[in-house]
């Protein structure tokens, strides 16, 4: 742990009328950011906002630091109730290493939950650390798979846009930058090349 937990805002954040699942704001070593919420769509599927961020950068409307709901969070660290997390399936098992968080967390807010990220304790979170990269043919194999039972399972935020996230931003960047509207135009979900074969 970088800081302490404070257990005032925590308080408060759990408070709040509908909140299920929290996540905290995991650092890289060299404290630049790695998880600080996502955005269904980056990429054509989903990823993390602000990677690289230093700890202390400012942030696009200060969101890296602001305690904010989101469609995802990271299940690298996460509190979400054992009952609710019953209620809606658990993790699926079909996403056995990528996405079964994002994937969680959609199945909870179509539950009427609320995803909660709190920024104000931080962690150092050493990504892939235990299982590897996706650095063979198998693990490419099975990732793009994965990706393919995400996009079927929720083709309709990933057509409409994530509604945490403003449609005038790209999805090509995790920085939350304007498009460019001669590479997408707004609102237009990103396209994985290749992917209709898993499809």
């Amino acid at each position: 742990m970088v800081k302490d937990i404070q257990a005032a805002r925590n308080v408060k954040l759990q408070c709040r009328r509908h909140p299920r699942r929290f996540r905290l704001r995991l650092l890289y070593e060299d404290d630049t950011v790695q998880h600080a919420g996502v955005v269904i769509g980056f990429g054509g599927i989903a990823g993390h906002t602000f990677i690289g961020l230093h700890e202390l950068q400012n942030s696009y409307f200060h969101r890296a630091v602001t305690a904010q709901d989101y469609s995802a969070v990271t299940a690298a660290c996460l509190l979400t109730k054992k009952q609710l997390f019953l209620s809606v399936g658990g993790f699926t098992e079909e996403l056995a290493v990528a996405f079964n968080d994002i994937d969680l967390c959609l199945k909870l807010r179509a539950a009427g939950k609320l995803v909660v990220y709190n920024p104000y304790a931080l962690l150092h979170h050493y990504e892939s650390k235990s299982r590897g990269l996706e650095d063979t043919p198998e693990k490419v194999e099975r990732f793009n798979r994965e990706i393919a039972c995400f996009m079927k399972r929720w083709p309709d935020i990933l057509r409409s846009g994530d509604p945490y996230y403003n449609p005038n931003l790209t999805l090509r960047k995790s920085n939350f930058s304007l498009r460019d509207l001669d590479k997408e135009q707004i609102g237009e979900p990103y396209h994985i090349e290749g992917i209709e074969k898993y499809l």
